[in-house]
């Protein structure tokens, strides 16, 4: 129950970053009743053509936008949410990878059953992970928006 509260406390909590740039924007809104939080990260590249930040995330991950910036990341970037101590373990999966170059994506997350079943879900972020961006080239810039009830 108190790593619960320390992440909670810890919502979206910078940690140290290895490579390129990234910086963090959590907001917190109501809407009809309901509490919701986007956590943005702003990203540049560095001369390998990634960019990665830990943090701490949680809530129920509904929607993830991908948005490029200028100048624009190498076409085909890929995003990524990954557990710190493991990168076999994905928020994301590989949903946000091959990321368009100029144009904003939209993805609405679902696991387990299709959307609008009984089974599908979106998954629940409760821990410290690793936001990666990959094959960006040197200097791409962007921003990635995850929303979480």
């Amino acid at each position: 129950m108190r790593f619960l509260l320390l992440l909670a406390l810890l919502g979206g909590f910078e940690f140290a970053q290895a490579a390129g740039t990234v910086t963090v924007t959590d907001n917190s809104y109501e809407h009809h009743g309901r509490g919701y939080r986007v956590v943005t990260l702003g990203f540049t590249s560095d001369a390998s053509g990634d960019a990665d930040k830990v943090i701490g995330l949680t809530g129920r991950l509904v929607k993830i936008i991908t948005n490029p910036g200028t100048p624009a990341p190498t076409a085909n970037y890929d995003v990524y949410v990954y557990e710190t101590e493991d990168a076999a373990i994905s928020l994301i999966g590989t949903l946000a990878e091959n990321r368009h170059t100029t144009t904003t994506e939209v993805i609405y997350p679902a696991i387990a059953g299709t959307g609008g079943t009984v089974s599908s879900f979106s998954p629940l972020a409760v821990g410290i992970y690793t936001f990666r961006v990959a094959n960006a080239g040197n200097g791409g810039q962007g921003r990635v928006l995850l929303y979480f009830e």
